[in-house]
């Protein structure tokens, strides 16, 4: 079993559909996956750029779930409407210094289709 959890791991922060990213304490972010970068279009490499900065923003976001995992120790879900899309994430505190993000961005109204890569 343990075998299939740490490919099952592998799998999913490599994925072509699941942005993750791993950010410090500081918000700044250490790494992040192919499909993070492709969803900020910012570059293939946004390491030591601050997390609120991918998005346009000069400060931290209110009630930012990353920092909510950081400070409580907890996951935390949810999703954003961005009008024309629903943005749903999950973070995860790693350790006492760094938590992840994993988010997808899915359209308002289900299409009923698959994508396979």
């Amino acid at each position: 079993m343990d075998a299939l959890l740490t490919k099952l791991g592998k799998e999913m922060v490599e994925s072509p559909f699941l942005s993750v990213m791993i950010l410090d304490d500081d918000n700044t972010i250490v790494w992040h996956n192919e499909r993070f970068a492709k969803d900020f279009n910012q570059g293939d490499n946004l390491v030591g750029k601050k997390c609120y900065n991918v998005t346009g923003s000069d400060k931290m976001h209110l009630n930012c779930p990353l920092e909510l995992s950081l400070r409580e120790n907890k996951r935390v879900k949810g999703y954003i409407d961005f009008g024309n899309i629903n943005f749903l994430y999950l973070t995860v505190p790693l350790d006492e210094k760094h938590a992840a993000k994993i988010h997808v961005f899915l359209p308002k109204e289900p299409d009923n289709k698959s994508e396979t890569q």
